[in-house]
């Protein structure tokens, strides 16, 4: 038994001489990040290779394999910077150690300057959805359609949620959804109600 204490105390005083660091937790899943992006022709878009450890946690990866699908579309760099040389929508995929993830990448010909949110004063009640639709402004003044291309986040999420632009009611209150395509971000306030209870309906009627 002391032989024991004595090899464990031996142990700790070496790691903390040296720094010991513990085992990473076992990786379980790629993904690309952001998993869609817009870009402009001739301007880059950086992407990530991040790893999902079996603990839950994420961690940006590097040595990744990086290869455009579509390389009349867009190029690619060994760490992920993809710049846009044709119109379209290339799939950007990354490799690691037998994982593999896409996202995609929209290419258009002129830089996204602003992104407008519509419907403008959106109100849902708890446990409802309404699904909000973004519109982007381009530098040359034209717009476009890019919710498929939009990175969601609610200011809020007890009040309300947001997956693919649908955002759910969960809690009465007020929150900001946000919406971000590259560098460019729009806001919108999303007002939540209690639904009327079957008591009030009958009463009213």
């Amino acid at each position: 038994m002391k032989a024991i204490l004595k090899r464990t105390l031996v142990s700790f005083v070496v790691c903390a001489a040296l720094g010991c660091v513990a085992d990473e937790s076992r990786m379980v899943a790629l993904e690309v990040s952001p998993p869609v992006s817009l870009t402009a022709l001739e301007e880059g878009r950086q992407f990530q290779a991040v790893a999902i450890d079996e603990d839950g946690g994420r961690r940006v990866l590097d040595g990744a394999v990086w290869t455009s699908q579509d390389p009349g579309l867009a190029s690619l760099s060994g760490r992920g910077l993809a710049t846009g040389v044709g119109l379209g929508e290339a799939q950007i995929h990354a490799e690691f150690e037998g994982f593999e993830a896409v996202a995609s990448l929209g290419v258009v010909s002129h830089r996204l300057t602003a992104l407008g949110l519509t419907p403008e004063t959106p109100t849902v009640e708890v446990g409802e959805s309404v699904h909000l639709t973004v519109t982007g402004t381009f530098a040359d003044g034209s717009s476009a359609y890019v919710t498929p291309y939009v990175l969601w986040e609610s200011a809020d999420s007890a009040v309300a949620n947001i997956a693919g632009g649908r955002a759910t009611g969960l809690s009465p209150g007020r929150t900001t959804m946000v919406a971000r395509v590259g560098g460019v971000e729009g806001r919108i306030g999303v007002e939540v109600v209690q639904a009327p209870s079957t008591e009030t309906l009958s009463s009213s009627q």
